[in-house]
C-alpha cells in the first residue's frame, strides 16, 4: 500500500518540491545541492538570505491523528484507503522495551497510541507537506 501511495503522490504531483525525504531518486544530497544553489544565487544578487531549520527526528511521535486524517482527505485519499488509515489510527497499540542496569529488557504493557506514526511512514510526508508554504 505504501508503494501505491507514494506512486500516486508522485504521479499527481502532490508533494512539494521542497520535500526530499522518503522519495525515490531524492535524498539529502539533492536537498543540500538545492539549498546551496539558492544561497549562492541570493549572494550573487545581493538579496537577503534567511533560513529556518527544524529537526524533525521526534516529529513522527507527535503526529495528531485527527489532523492527519483531515489532510489525507484534503489530498484526495478517500474511500477504502481512508477507512483503512482511520481504522489503523483508531486501533494502534504499542509497547516499549526498557532496559535495567544489567541490560535485561523489561517490556511495558500494551497501550493505545493516541498520536504518532511509524518512523519513515510515507503518510508523514503529507502531514508536513504544507510546511514550506507557512
Amino acid at each position: 500500500m505504501q508503494t501505491r501511495l507514494i506512486n500516486n503522490l508522485n504521479d499527481c504531483n502532490i508533494l512539494r518540491n521542497e520535500q526530499y525525504g522518503f522519495r525515490p531518486g531524492l535524498n539529502i544530497d539533492n536537498a543540500t545541492y538545492q539549498l546551496t544553489n539558492e544561497i549562492l544565487y541570493a549572494l550573487k544578487n545581493k538579496a537577503p538570505i534567511g533560513g529556518i531549520f527544524c529537526d524533525l527526528e521526534k516529529a513522527f511521535a507527535c503526529v495528531n491523528h485527527e489532523i492527519l486524517l483531515l489532510k489525507l482527505k484534503t489530498y484526495g485519499i478517500t474511500d477504502n484507503h481512508y477507512k483503512l488509515y482511520k481504522f489503523y489510527f483508531n486501533n494502534r497499540y504499542q509497547r516499549t522495551p526498557v532496559y535495567d542496569q544489567t541490560h535485561n529488557a523489561i517490556t511495558s504493557t500494551w497501550a493505545k497510541a493516541i498520536c504518532g506514526v511509524p518512523q519513515g511512514s510515507i503518510i508523514f510526508l503529507l502531514f508536513i507537506n504544507d510546511l514550506p508554504s507557512l
